[in-house]
């Protein structure tokens, strides 16, 4: 592990004088790489160090605890990622009540100069500094061109025409969809080789890891084989599926009558998941409303989606609903279904419903 302190104050003699690059590198991602790249080349250069300034915690988690960003690496891992592309030594510095008042002027004479004796910066094209966030990369550069010392500002590193950043990683985290089999791909990579670097500097790991996907983009509905190559599980959320099929927020009175779960399109939709399934892959699970409203849930199973998940209000009524289903009738009933033109089978689903015997409790909207 490589050497990391607290306090600029305390910097041990063996890490002043090099080139410093700045930035909280939450995640490490490829513009922290590119810059981290840019500071090695600097530190060779200079015959310097290479240390990297970070604060810990993230400044707008000490400013607004409850609302802050997750992290997407806790600071030892971050450490490890620094280390590996070639920091030598990481002042994260403690960002408390006495940092956050600092100056711009002060984070440059003291921080910077005094405390890391920096003959050489390297930052973000983004990078603020000193109390109230008053300090910019233009203030950095003109500082220093009076006081000696080197300053490269980055330009942000693009993919797609997006900006790697790590707000953006957590944002995409957070909402949690993938739109195409080549994403999961990435990340099931990215996870392999966080778990063999783990291995490597002797942290326990799990003896298996599974990933699953959720499907909640429509995109996904023609890759259905290569996401199930790649999962390990695979659960359908129909909630957001659903709305983004017929472009109609179900919450919205306006636009809510667009949204019928039973309308041939879903049904087809269903059969189309349900047909995906192989002897390698028997099982996919159905959440969100559908699975747990009986009528839709009968649909479901009929179609051979034996796996469900709802509300615990719900489980009475869609298991007495399947105790009294008997499939072999429903599913030819189903596939004629699919075929119709009207705008919704649920008439015709809840018919065959009492015709056979099937409770469905009313819940038919």
């Amino acid at each position: 592990m490589i050497p990391t302190f607290d306090d600029w104050r305390a910097t041990p003699a063996p890490w002043k004088g090099g080139a410093v690059a700045l930035g909280n590198f939450d995640g490490v991602h490829r513009g922290h790489q590119a810059l981290l790249a840019h500071t090695g080349d600097r530190a060779k250069a200079l015959g310097a160090p290479l240390v990297a300034l970070t604060f810990e915690p993230h400044p707008r988690r000490f400013f607004v605890p409850d609302t802050g960003p997750f992290r997407l690496t806790l600071p030892p891992a971050k450490v490890r990622l620094l280390a590996d592309y070639g920091v030598q030594a990481v002042l994260a510095q403690r960002f408390d009540e006495a940092f956050a008042a600092l100056s711009a002027d002060a984070f440059i004479d003291d921080v910077l100069l005094k405390g890391l004796g920096a003959r050489h910066v390297v930052c973000g094209y983004d990078f603020t500094f000193g109390t109230r966030r008053s300090g910019n990369v233009e203030m950095l550069r003109e500082h220093g061109r009076s006081k000696g010392f080197g300053v490269t500002v980055l330009d942000p590193v693009m993919h797609e025409g997006e900006i790697y950043s790590s707000t953006r990683i957590r944002e995409t985290l957070r909402h949690g969809w993938i739109s195409e089999a080549a994403e999961f791909a990435a990340a099931k990579d990215q996870i392999g080789r966080e778990i063999d670097r783990a291995q490597r500097v002797g942290v326990a790991v799990p003896k298996t890891v599974q990933l699953g996907a959720m499907i909640e983009v429509p995109s996904l509905l023609f890759e259905l084989s290569q996401i199930m190559s790649l999962a390990d599980f695979v659960s359908v959320g129909s909630n957001d599926l659903l709305q983004f099929v017929f472009a109609a927020d179900r919450t919205n009175p306006v636009v809510a009558k667009r949204y019928d779960t039973l309308s041939p399109a879903v049904l087809n939709l269903v059969r189309r998941i349900a047909q995906a399934r192989s002897k390698a892959f028997p099982d996919i699970s159905f959440c969100g409303e559908i699975a747990g409203r009986p009528l839709e849930a009968m649909v479901l199973v009929g179609l051979g989606i034996t796996t469900l998940s709802m509300q615990a209000s719900n489980i009475g009524p869609v298991k007495m609903m399947i105790r009294n289903l008997d499939t072999r009738p429903l599913k030819p009933v189903i596939e004629k279904l699919c075929a119709i033109t009207a705008p919704s089978a649920r008439t015709q689903l809840a018919d065959f419903a009492a015709r056979h015997g099937v409770p469905i409790g009313g819940r038919t909207g």
